[in-house]
């Protein structure tokens, strides 16, 4: 054990920039103790602090997620949806598909490897639902998705976006549900996130109707400024999707986002944090606070 004054000290300035962080950490440090109380050997233990503290020490400065590509878009008057992959999309990058569709308001779009975001219909009577689903590229998922719509649906169109440098977890924060239609059919008013990652992307995804390839403009926003990827719709049957995304330098509260649809409809619409992926070997620097006895194994000198 090291508890001579000089040793103190130099731990106490150690844990002072540790770059790790608090949540992570505790997990960690209750794993340690249970070990501790455990019939785990003295080595064991030492091994298990070394690897904890290197952790600790690593630390992570987070990289930029950047656009692949361009949307892909489709439409359909079956109840399914064939969609093209994006360009240039390689594994570990992450697709979101916005899609709304017209005829089945009940059924949440689907396909297998593909997991739900969230799926609305686009207010009380609404003739249209919206679905937002995403994947994680492996390199085997091929070069198009056909999503099934459901019984009844007797319209849809939909876009796939791509983005690059995602995190492994996907999300900064859980994404919640689809906003909806109320009585303002003249602008989509995509819920506020806070986002707890620097430099996070903000994706705003909507659904309403629309008759041509120019439905939505005017999407709001300081924290962050966002830019238009997606506007594509089907004009027979007045379903369109949209979507625009930028980057949140410092991590916060967005707060309410809108969008201008191009008439008065019934719409959805989200926002979702998209966490950027750690730069290998790059630090932070992030106060670290602990109260109560630390023991620091013989790798530490």
């Amino acid at each position: 054990m090291i508890s001579s004054p000089k040793n103190m000290k130099r731990i106490n300035l150690f844990t002072k920039n540790l770059g790790f962080f608090t949540n992570n950490l505790t997990a960690y440090a209750t794993s340690i103790s249970a070990l501790q109380t455990n019939v785990i050997g003295r080595n064991a233990r030492r091994l298990l602090m070394c690897l904890l503290l290197l952790l600790i020490m690593q630390g992570a400065a987070w990289g930029a997620i950047a656009l692949r590509g361009s949307a892909t878009s489709a439409t359909t008057t079956t109840t399914t949806l064939a969609i093209n992959k994006p360009t240039g999309v390689v594994a570990g990058d992450v697709m979101i598909v916005n899609i709304t569709q017209t005829g089945n308001t009940t059924t949440n779009a689907s396909l297998s490897g593909w997991t739900l975001i969230s799926g609305a219909q686009q207010g009380t009577n609404a003739p249209r639902r919206s679905t937002a689903l995403y994947r994680k590229a492996d390199g085997t998922e091929g070069t198009s998705f056909t999503f099934s719509l459901g019984s009844g649906t007797s319209s849809a169109v939909g876009s796939i976006i791509a983005f690059s440098g995602v995190h492994s977890s996907i999300f900064d924060v859980t994404p919640g549900t689809f906003s909806t239609y109320t009585n303002n059919g003249n602008t989509i008013t995509a819920t506020g996130i806070t986002p707890v990652t620097d430099k996070a992307a903000i994706v705003f995804l909507a659904g309403t109707g629309g008759i041509d390839q120019d439905v939505y403009s005017n999407w709001s926003g300081s924290t962050p400024t966002l830019t238009e990827i997606m506007d594509f719709s089907y004009p027979g049957d007045q379903n369109s999707v949209g979507a625009a995304w930028g980057t949140l330098v410092t991590a916060g509260a967005t707060g309410d986002i809108t969008a201008t649809p191009d008439g008065n409809y019934y719409w959805a619409g989200i926002l979702i944090a998209l966490k950027p992926a750690p730069i290998p070997g790059s630090t932070i620097t992030q106060i670290f606070t602990s109260t109560g006895t630390f023991t620091v194994p013989n790798c530490v000198t």
